[in-house]
């Protein structure tokens, strides 16, 4: 996803998450705020707005994390 279409995005999942963390529910200060894929795309998920979430960057390391170690 091109750099700004990526911003624009994480400035609407931010204002439709209120701010939340979608999996530890804290409040995300905006600089710390990163989007998450529900399905990876690497699992055939996509970027559309209903398969990303908003992810303190804490969040969304430990996901990544995760994933890496899942069987491909």
């Amino acid at each position: 996803m091109h750099k700004g279409r990526a911003k624009r995005q994480l400035s609407r999942i931010y204002k439709r998450e209120k701010g939340i963390c979608s999996w530890c529910k804290a409040p995300v200060p905006r600089d710390q705020a990163s989007r998450d894929h529900v399905v990876s795309l690497k699992k055939g998920g996509t970027n559309d707005d209903s398969n990303v979430v908003l992810a303190c960057k804490g969040c969304n390391a430990l996901r990544n994390e995760e994933a890496r170690s899942e069987p491909s």
